[in-house]
């Protein structure tokens, strides 16, 4: 379609679409191959050469991101590969003088993994959903995911790093995915856990709604919000503050104020609560529980 090849998914979250644009001073045609497959095919020459402008649109109904694909697809080509090019190398060379490590020869391993996994991470922390914590878009077997959703207790390895990296532009996607997350959180307090505030599971679908299964850990909230409390403190942006941390921090410390009990021995407790990987154990007075009480009432 315009000169592109389209290969279009529905998925059960969502949709996508990739386009590919294939530009070449020779005449070349292109036909379809198979229910996934395009096939290019060049005339015979003793010089060939072939760009081929790519793009990826992910939402919400497949003619939209159809659409989507094809006008980056124009935009790029309006740019030209070369100017295209130019700008992506200042990108990366920028990105990469904000930070280094130089670590003893014997650790080369490690810093080795310093710079792949900040590479993963400006490859793919900049689109519309986080990355996810299974190998990111880098899937090792096809499109194969051994968990689907997100879950916060793995998806915090791979993002807790950046800022003291020198990349918080990284975490944006993430916080507004969770910010987006809030009414569902709210409702989630409400309904199942029947508290106040808001109440976010350490899973959830890309959508942000709740998953009952992680129901009884309640840390996840708090320590979203406390990585937004962070994000402000590095930053020193007010408006993210005011607009977004503030919001989550206090909706998931009302949670914490309605479910503490004072006890007979003068101190607050918290009952029948989990720890990550253990949702089939309750207990009273959760080590991660009353640590980011602490951490969280104290910050507001």
């Amino acid at each position: 379609e315009e000169g592109c090849l389209c290969i279009l998914q529905r998925l059960h979250g969502t949709d996508f679409c990739i386009a590919v644009k294939p530009v070449s001073p020779k005449p070349f045609s292109i036909r379809t191959a198979g229910s996934h497959a395009a096939q290019v095919s060049l005339e015979e020459g003793e010089k060939l050469s072939l760009t081929c402008y790519i793009t990826v649109a992910v939402g919400q109904g497949l003619d939209s991101v159809k659409e989507r694909a094809l006008g980056r697809i124009q935009e790029a080509e309006n740019v030209g590969a070369e100017e295209l090019y130019r700008v992506h190398a200042r990108e990366w060379t920028d990105f990469w003088d904000k930070s280094y490590v130089s670590l003893p020869e014997k650790m080369d391993y490690l810093e080795n993994l310093w710079y792949l996994n900040l590479y993963y991470a400006n490859s793919e922390m900049k689109g519309a959903y986080p990355a996810h914590f299974c190998n990111g878009i880098w899937g090792s077997y096809h499109d194969f995911v051994p968990w689907g959703g997100y879950f916060h207790y793995n998806t915090q390895h791979a993002i807790a790093p950046l800022e003291a990296a020198n990349h918080p532009e990284l975490m944006e996607t993430y916080y507004r995915f969770r910010w987006e997350q809030l009414p569902y959180a709210r409702i989630f307090a409400e309904n199942i856990r029947k508290g106040k505030g808001a109440f976010y599971t350490d899973v959830c679908d890309m959508k942000g709604r709740m998953d009952r299964a992680t129901k009884d850990n309640c840390t996840p909230g708090s320590q979203i919000a406390m990585a937004m409390y962070r994000h402000y403190r590095y930053t020193g942006d007010k408006g993210f503050l005011e607009q977004t941390a503030l919001p989550v921090m206090r909706a998931t410390a009302e949670y914490y104020l309605d479910k503490l009990v004072l006890g007979e021995d003068g101190c607050y407790h918290i009952h029948a609560t989990n720890g990550y990987e253990s949702p089939f154990v309750l207990t009273d007075d959760t080590i991660t529980d009353l640590s980011m009480i602490r951490a969280l009432f104290g910050a507001l």
